[in-house]
């Protein structure tokens, strides 16, 4: 009876310790998480997308104060109506410019990130603002940012656009006098 106790539990220990031996065990740093935000404000990309945008932006207000100058020849409605209408349409191109840039630069960084994340050969790079909880040695974004600094990021030329005079106000037809006829 002893002896088959002593059986049993071998065989026991046995399976047990190859129970799980076809599983993979996943390495505990196959997953890396890094700020975005903080790459967009601190790295080389972020610093020249800011940039474009200043650039962008000087040109549209440029744009807005040669468009204004046409102006004078408008009657005073007239010239209300343009400047809210030129206001809506440079304000639309800036947001436009703003995201086309941002989108670059998203791809800069993305491109980055999956390098290194190859280079390492983790699976998993996710933004650290939507994690709840990590071990602080997940984060790589000073890497990201450190690989940045070599990257030269291209947004493009300037947008191109031009102020058309504002046609002066039509002049309307004199309606024909009606004649009296005597009858």
């Amino acid at each position: 009876m002893k002896q088959q106790t002593l059986l049993i539990i071998a065989a026991t220990l046995a399976v047990s310790s190859l129970a799980g031996c076809d599983q993979k065990e996943a390495p505990a740093n196959d997953i890396a998480v890094v700020n975005i935000a903080q790459v967009l404000r601190d790295s080389q990309a972020g610093k020249q997308e800011a940039e474009h945008d200043k650039q962008v932006q000087a040109l549209l207000l440029n744009v807005y104060d040669d468009a204004s100058s046409k102006y004078a020849r408008l009657p005073a409605a007239g010239q209300q109506k343009s400047r809210d209408a030129d206001a809506d349409t440079l304000n639309n191109q800036w947001r436009a410019e703003k995201n086309a840039a941002r989108q670059v630069s998203l791809n800069a960084i993305t491109k980055v990130v999956d390098a290194y994340r190859q280079e390492k050969k983790l699976r998993l790079v996710i933004d650290s603002q939507t994690v709840i909880s990590r071990d602080d040695n997940a984060d790589i974004t000073a890497e990201i940012i450190s690989r940045l600094d070599q990257t030269e990021v291209d947004y493009g030329p300037l947008p191109v656009i031009s102020v058309k005079t504002p046609a002066q106000a039509p002049v309307k037809p004199e309606t024909p006098k009606t004649r009296k006829t005597h009858k």
